[in-house]
């Protein structure tokens, strides 16, 4: 009965009353397994990490043969933010129950929330039927995402940046050929494809294709992320028509101020323009915007910011640009 009501009294969002009560259970009746999966479930969802892992770990110090509990003591450790050690949990788990789907979904799904993507979605397959189609699609677009940010880290070096982007490519063709974009291009899947296959797009520099998604995208009534409008203005860019690059970047610049991506393309499709005076405030405001130095608060790890040496170039060249030679010496 007791156990029972405590149950209820979680349900309805009173963890006090249930730790309680799961807390009576317990002194009555130490061993009882249900109980201290549930209240080692409870500890952790309220924040209390630390207690969460004892009891696990003092339940398994006397029964090391119970998956509910391995998988418990998994869940605690992750949202104590100790992946590694919920990992080797749910390896335990997996080797008391190797027929069991649970084992495989959580490290599955833990290993996705890491940013595991490639190992996450090897298991995935690995086990067919072990998570829902959605799910692996999103593991999909999870990996696809990977190989843009590999993309962008080998920007010094082509054949390596294109080899991560066909790869993303591939991967966000494939997911959305079993995806239904035109019909709903905002469901969360579908947006987000569409989203990473137009940065995908504008970082292989294929850009009348990106600037024709984009077009097709949104008389479809897709509503881009800011990061997939940035690619769409760079693509614009690329293919000349800086006039809608400006378009776009400016509403960047309205939604997210202190972004100075968005800031540093603007300043680019105002030159294109020749814009000369409207460029050299935008290059004005970056350098006021930019610090000289970076960790300031923190003397150790102060240093020159970059970005700045970066921001003095673009406002001589803004004035260079605008035949302000002076004033650019």
């Amino acid at each position: 009965v007791l156990e029972a009501l405590a149950s209820s009294a979680r349900a309805s969002a009173n963890p006090v009353l249930a730790l309680q009560l799961y807390d009576d259970v317990l002194s009555r009746a130490p061993d009882r397994l249900q109980s201290q999966v549930a209240r080692t479930y409870l500890l952790s969802d309220t924040g209390d990490h630390g207690r969460a892992i004892a009891a696990a770990e003092a339940a398994l110090n006397k029964e090391q043969k119970n998956a509910q509990l391995w998988e418990a003591y998994g869940y605690a450790l992750r949202k104590a933010g100790q992946e590694p050690l919920a990992l080797d949990a749910y390896a335990q788990m997996r080797a008391l129950d190797p027929s069991g789907k649970t084992a495989a979904q959580a490290r599955i799904n833990l290993l996705s929330s890491i940013g595991a993507a490639h190992q996450a979605m090897s298991l995935a397959e690995a086990q067919s039927g072990v998570i829902a189609p959605a799910d692996q699609l999103r593991l999909r677009l999870d990996r696809a995402a990977a190989h843009i940010r590999w993309a962008d880290a080998d920007e010094d070096t082509q054949a390596a940046r294109y080899r991560n982007t066909d790869i993303a490519l591939n991967e966000i063709d494939a997911s959305l050929s079993q995806l239904k974009p035109i019909d709903t291009p905002n469901a969360p899947l579908e947006r987000r494809a569409l989203s990473d296959k137009l940065v995908a797009l504008a970082n292989r520099q294929r850009y009348e294709e990106a600037t024709d998604l984009y077009t097709q995208a949104s008389g479809m009534g897709f509503a881009a992320p800011a990061y997939a409008r940035m690619a769409v203005a760079d693509a614009y860019l690329g293919i000349k028509r800086p006039d809608v690059a400006k378009s776009l970047l400016e509403q960047l610049v309205a939604e997210e101020p202190n972004n100075l991506k968005y800031r540093y393309g603007l300043f680019y499709a105002l030159s294109d323009l020749e814009q000369h005076r409207a460029a050299q405030e935008v290059g004005d405001e970056i350098v006021r915007r930019e610090p000289r130095t970076l960790n300031r608060r923190i003397p150790e790890l102060e240093r020159e910011n970059p970005g700045y040496v970066r921001s003095r170039v673009l406002a001589m060249l803004a004035r260079a640009y605008a035949d302000d030679l002076p004033d650019a010496n």
